[in-house]
């Protein structure tokens, strides 16, 4: 089994260990280190997922799921500097990634929408309507 198949199982004490067996096999596996960040964020070991999700991305500069994964927790620490950098860094790679948008765009909305001052893109627009 791996540690995807024990989190689709449920057995998420499993999983971990998987991916820390994964990890201790190939320090830079970036799948275990994303999916062990996101596990022990979802379990509420912040800080245990914060060194592994900088660990990915060191390893892997454009995984845009430990960039994004990061930047969420930058926002909710209101770390709003580091939280736009990561997802910069992000929508560099991918442009149309979703957490990456909402994650940007929460920074915006809590800096007054200040777009130009944060240095964005100016935001899309939909369809004028009649």
């Amino acid at each position: 089994m791996d540690g995807m198949t024990a989190v689709l199982r449920g057995n998420m004490s499993r999983a971990e260990l998987l991916f820390r067996e994964a990890i201790a096999s190939d320090p830079e596996y970036s799948s275990a280190l994303n999916n062990i960040a996101s596990l022990l964020c979802q379990r509420g070991q912040t800080e245990e997922a914060i060194e592994f999700y900088r660990r990915n991305i060191a390893a892997n500069p454009q995984h845009v799921e430990s960039l994004t994964g990061l930047a969420d927790i930058c926002f909710r620490r209101r770390q709003l500097e580091e939280c736009e950098a990561l997802s910069r860094r992000a929508l560099a790679v991918s442009s149309e990634d979703p957490v990456a948008l909402l994650c940007m765009g929460r920074v915006l909305r809590d800096r007054g929408g200040d777009e130009q001052a944060a240095g964005s893109p100016p935001a899309r627009r939909g369809p004028a309507r009649p």
